[in-house]
């Protein structure tokens, strides 16, 4: 419970650093600063896929556990017969 508690809140954390890159980046677009810009928009981008890492790890440790239950079951029944 509490390492899902973390894990939320670095989500947030991340979350908050990406939307706050994105509105400077857009500051500096309109001001025509575009090298500064552009650097903060792909640090926007970058927050952003960190945010994502730590979102649903549990819901995504279950799809796996599914999908390996269901290669499991279909082992051997292959196009070309049995295979181990």
């Amino acid at each position: 419970m509490k390492k899902e508690k973390k894990e939320k809140m670095s989500f947030i954390g991340f979350l908050t650093a990406s939307i706050i890159y994105f509105i400077g980046s857009i500051l500096n677009f309109i001001d025509k600063n575009t090298g500064t810009g552009t650097m903060f928009l792909c640090l926007g981008f970058s927050f952003l896929c960190l945010a994502t890492t730590h979102l649903d790890k549990k819901e995504d440790k279950n799809n796996k556990d599914k999908q390996l239950s269901k290669n499991h079951n279909l082992k051997g029944s292959g196009k070309y017969g049995k295979m181990v």
